[in-house]
C-alpha cells in the first residue's frame, strides 16, 4: 500500500472520528439527561474488599459531563464542575447505593435512589450506571440521572390521599361506593352490608344493578351530568328487597383515573318519621280545624300566624287564611286596650282561663267570647308565642241578660203598674175637673191659657200612665198567622198624623216572598209604631223614613227583619248599650219606655233588637223575629 493511500484513510478515519465526536457532544450538550464520565485516580482490583472499592469510587473525579449535571449539583455550565471529586459535590452518594452498584456486578439499569440535599431535604435520582472494567480493575463510570422527584412527591401524595381516604371510608357511617363510568371499582364494607354482597361480587357491576327500575334513568342521567346536588330514590338489596336512600356524589382522582364515589344514606327510618310526623300534623290539623272552640296562634305582639275555621267563622271570614296576619288587639279585641289590661294581669303567670271578653267581627260588630290563653316557652323559658281559645257567649250573655232585665222589668213592672192605677184616678178627676171649669168659665179669655197648659199636662200624664201599664203589664201573646206586609202597613198608617205634622214622608219597602209569620199581630204592629214615632221625631221637616221588611239570614236560623231607617242625627254620642233601657230618652217630652216596650214586645216573640247609626247620615232601628217559633216561648 502507498504513503498516500495510508494517508488517505487516516484523514478518513480522523474525519469519522471528528464526526462521532461531534454527534457526541451534541448528545451531551442537548439531552435532558444528566451524563457524567467519572475516573478512579488508580484503577482499583475488583478483587479488593468492597470497601476500598466504595472509598476509591467516592474518590472519584468528573473528567466529564454535561450542563444538565452540572445543574443538578447546583452549577450553571459544565465547565465549573469538570475535575471535581464526587464526594466534593452537595449530593453526597449513600456508601450502601455505592455497595449495590459493587454487588450487581458494576451494572445498574433504571434505579431510583435519594440524594440528600444540603438543607436536608432529598432528591430523587433515577439512574443508568455502568462501570468500565478492563482486566479485572474498575478504572472509570459512566452515568446517566433524571430527576424523578416531582413524581416521587406526586405518587406519594396520591397513595397517601387513597390511604386517607381508605381509612375514611372504613370509618363512615355512610355506605361509600366508587364508580367509573357506572361500574363499580371499589366500595366500603357499609355498602357492602347495606346491598347484602360481599365486595367480590361487587367490583365489575353496573351500580345500577342496585337501583330500583322506576329511578335508573334519574340515577343515570345524574351520573351522565356529573350532578353533585343531593337526591333520594329507591335502592336494590340482593334479594330483591327496596329501601329509599339518600344520594350524595361527586368526582374525585381515584388509583390514577377520574372515578365518581357516591355516598349513601338508608333513610328508611327517617322516611318513616317524617310521615308519621305528617300524618301527626295532619291529625292535629283536622282536630284544631274541626274544631266548634275558635283557636289560634300569635306572635307576642298579637300578630295571628294559626288560625281555624272556628275563628274565621266567629269574625265573620269566610276562611281561616283570612284570618292570618289580624292584629289581635286591632281586629279581634272591640277594646284594643283590653288585651293589654289583660297581659298587666295575668302576663305574670303566662295563663289566664275563661274570661269573659268583648271581640268585634269583620263588620265591626261586639260580641262576647269566653277566653283562655296561655304563653308558649321554648327549653330555655324564653316566651315564644301565645295560643289562645275561645268560644262564642254572645247568646248565653243576652240570655243572661235578658233573664236579668226580665227579672228586673217583672219587678219595676209590679211598680209601675200599681203607680199608674194610682194615678189613673186622681188623673181622673183632674180631667173632670177641667172639664167643669171650662164649662163655667166658658169662653173667658182670661182662663184660656191655663186650661191649655192644664189640658196638655194631663195628655201627657195620660201618656205616661199608658205607657208605664203598657211597660208593666207582662204581654200575653195572641198569636196568630201575619203578613209581615200588613204590618208595616198598618203601623205607617198609624202614625199617618204625626208625619203629616212633621212634614215627614214614610216610604215602605216590603220584600218579596216573605212568609206568614206566627206572632200577635197588634203587639209587633205596637213595636213598629214606636220605631216609626220614633224616627219621626228624630228626622228634619222635609225627611224621609223608610221601614222595611225582608227575608234575614238570622244567627239562629231564617227570620223576617223589620227595618226603620231616618236621615236624622244618628247615634254619635249615644250609649247604645242603655238605649232599650227603661225610662232612657234622647228626646224632651219622651217618656223613656217606647224603645223599652219594643224590646220587650219583641224578645217576647223570639226575637232580637238592635240599633246602629247609618254610614250617609241617620240611625237604623230594627228587629227580627224568627220564621219559626221556638219550642218554648220566651215569657216576661
Amino acid at each position: 500500500m502507498s504513503a498516500s493511500g495510508g494517508d488517505a484513510r487516516n484523514a478518513a478515519e480522523l474525519e469519522a472520528l471528528r464526526r462521532s465526536a461531534a454527534r457526541y457532544r451534541s448528545l451531551l450538550e442537548l439531552t435532558s439527561e444528566a451524563i457524567a464520565h467519572l475516573e478512579l485516580d488508580v484503577p482499583v482490583p475488583i478483587s479488593d474488599p468492597p470497601a476500598r472499592q466504595v472509598a476509591a469510587i467516592l474518590a472519584s473525579r468528573i473528567v466529564e459531563c454535561n450542563d444538565a449535571y452540572a445543574r443538578l449539583h447546583g452549577f450553571d455550565r459544565a465547565a465549573l464542575i469538570t475535575g471535581r471529586r464526587r464526594s466534593e459535590l452537595d449530593q453526597p452518594v449513600p456508601p450502601a447505593a455505592v455497595l449495590a452498584f459493587i454487588a450487581s456486578g458494576y451494572r445498574v439499569t433504571d434505579e431510583e435512589l435519594a440524594l440528600g440535599e444540603s438543607d436536608g431535604s432529598s432528591r430523587w435520582m433515577r439512574m443508568n450506571v455502568v462501570g468500565v472494567v478492563e482486566s479485572g480493575h474498575l478504572s472509570a463510570i459512566w452515568l446517566m440521572m433524571r430527576d424523578v422527584t416531582r413524581r416521587r412527591v406526586a405518587e406519594r401524595g396520591l397513595r397517601e390521599s387513597e390511604e386517607r381516604f381508605q381509612r375514611l371510608a372504613l370509618a363512615s357511617f355512610e355506605a361509600i361506593a366508587i364508580t367509573d363510568a357506572g361500574v363499580i371499582i371499589d366500595a366500603n364494607p357499609q355498602f357492602c352490608s347495606m346491598v347484602r354482597t360481599p365486595l367480590a361480587g361487587l367490583i365489575g357491576r353496573s351500580a345500577l344493578d342496585f337501583v330500583a327500575p322506576e329511578h335508573r334513568e334519574m340515577v343515570l342521567e345524574r351520573i351522565r351530568g356529573g350532578s353533585e346536588v343531593p337526591y333520594t330514590h329507591l335502592a336494590l338489596r340482593a334479594d330483591g328487597s327496596r329501601f329509599p336512600v339518600e344520594v350524595r356524589a361527586r368526582s374525585i382522582p381515584y388509583g390514577g383515573r377520574n372515578a365518581r364515589v357516591t355516598a349513601l344514606r338508608d333513610v328508611t327510618e327517617e322516611l318513616a318519621a317524617q310521615e308519621a310526623l305528617r300524618a301527626s300534623e295532619k291529625k292535629f290539623r283536622d282536630i284544631v280545624n274541626l274544631s266548634p272552640v275558635a283557636i289560634w296562634q300569635s306572635t307576642l305582639d298579637g300578630i295571628v300566624f294559626m288560625a281555624n275555621d272556628a275563628l274565621a267563622r266567629m269574625l265573620g271570614y269566610g276562611q281561616a287564611s283570612e284570618v292570618i296576619g289580624l292584629s289581635a288587639p286591632r281586629d279581634l279585641f272591640h277594646d284594643p286596650s283590653e288585651r293589654e289590661r289583660l297581659l298587666a294581669r295575668y302576663g305574670a303567670a303566662g295563663r289566664a282561663d275563661d274570661l269573659e271578653v268583648r271581640f268585634k267581627r269583620r263588620d265591626g260588630r261586639p260580641f262576647w267570647v269566653r277566653l283562655s290563653a296561655h304563653l308558649v316557652r321554648d327549653a330555655d323559658h324564653q316566651p315564644l308565642h301565645f295560643e289562645s281559645f275561645a268560644v262564642d257567649v254572645s247568646r248565653l250573655v243576652e240570655l243572661q241578660e235578658s233573664l236579668r232585665r226580665q227579672e228586673v222589668m217583672s219587678a219595676m213592672g209590679v211598680l209601675v203598674a200599681g203607680v199608674a192605677h194610682e194615678v189613673r184616678t186622681p188623673l181622673f178627676s183632674i180631667t173632670a175637673s177641667l172639664d167643669a171649669l171650662e164649662a163655667e168659665a166658658g169662653a173667658d179669655a182670661a182662663y184660656a191659657p191655663y186650661a191649655s197648659l192644664l189640658r196638655s199636662q194631663v195628655a201627657r200624664l195620660t201618656r205616661l200612665m199608658h205607657d208605664l201599664l203598657d211597660y208593666g203589664t207582662p204581654p200575653a201573646l195572641r198569636l196568630a198567622p201575619v203578613r209581615p206586609a200588613d204590618v208595616v202597613r198598618l203601623a205607617v198608617r198609624a202614625c199617618a198624623l204625626v208625619s203629616q205634622e212633621r212634614q215627614v214622608e214614610v216610604i215602605e219597602d216590603v220584600g218579596e216572598g216573605l212568609p206568614d209569620l206566627e206572632l200577635d199581630g197588634a203587639r209587633i204592629e205596637q213595636a213598629l209604631v214606636n220605631l216609626l214615632a220614633n224616627a219621626i221625631q228624630h228626622s228634619a221637616h222635609g225627611g224621609t223614613v223608610r221601614v222595611r221588611a225582608e227575608l234575614w239570614a238570622g244567627e239562629g236560623g231564617p227570620a223576617v227583619r223589620f227595618a226603620v231607617r231616618d236621615a236624622g242625627s244618628g247615634l254619635a254620642g249615644v250609649d247604645r248599650d242603655r238605649i232599650f233601657e227603661p225610662f232612657y230618652s234622647r228626646r224632651q217630652g219622651g217618656t223613656g219606655l217606647g224603645l223599652s216596650i219594643v224590646r220587650r214586645i219583641v224578645e217576647a216573640h223570639g226575637g232580637r233588637v238592635h240599633a246602629d247609626s247609618r254610614a250617609e247620615g241617620g240611625a237604623v232601628f230594627s228587629f227580627t223575629l224568627p220564621t219559626a217559633r221556638p219550642a218554648q216561648e220566651p215569657r216576661s
